[in-house]
């Protein structure tokens, strides 16, 4: 889905954070946007940092 992003240097961004991050926020904007092309609701990803935040 992030190689679909048009835009080079916006998809070599987000690449990137999602390649390299050692952290995702639940409030990125870069979440926010791919989490309805996921097929999740935000319960779901909600329950998903939930579960995350316990490992």
């Amino acid at each position: 889905m992030l190689n679909a992003i048009n835009d080079p240097v916006v998809r070599a961004k987000a690449l990137a954070k999602f390649e390299y991050s050692n952290t995702v926020r639940r409030d990125d904007p870069l979440l926010t946007t791919v989490v309805p092309a996921l097929g999740k609701t935000e319960a779901e990803i909600d329950a998903m940092f939930i579960a995350a935040s316990k490992l």
